[in-house]
């Protein structure tokens, strides 16, 4: 990932950090694309391992979101804990696309789990 960090700060008073910090949008749009390629990748995976498990109904959730935590902690880990000098907010790292990963792990869980243990 790029930091997309200060490329300068601004002149003036004290203001909002953000404010006093210039971001160079090309490499916070990668960041956040590179960061939904993994969360992706990641739903994928973990679908396929709790589907050929045999997990079922709260086991799996809880799988996913046992995965989902394991991802971010991993990412997090592979920035140095120093998430928002590659994107705005701390948050977006941790939490962004989950809802949306969710939806593909269940899909995913779903097939995988049919295919080894029903069919």
């Amino acid at each position: 990932m790029m930091r997309p960090g200060p490329m300068g700060a601004a002149g003036g008073s004290h203001h909002d950090e953000q404010e006093m910090r210039k971001i160079n949008e090309g490499s916070l749009k990668n960041n956040i694309y590179q960061l939904g390629k993994m969360r992706t990748y990641s739903a994928l995976s973990s679908g396929v391992c709790a589907g050929a498990l045999g997990l079922g109904m709260l086991n799996g959730v809880l799988f996913y979101f046992i995965m989902f935590f394991i991802t971010s902690a991993v990412i997090a880990a592979k920035l140095e804990f120093k998430i928002e000098a590659y994107f705005l907010k701390s948050g977006m790292a941790i939490s962004d696309g989950m809802g949306k990963d969710l939806l593909l792990y269940i899909v995913v869980w779903t097939i995988f789990h049919n295919l080894v243990n029903i069919l």
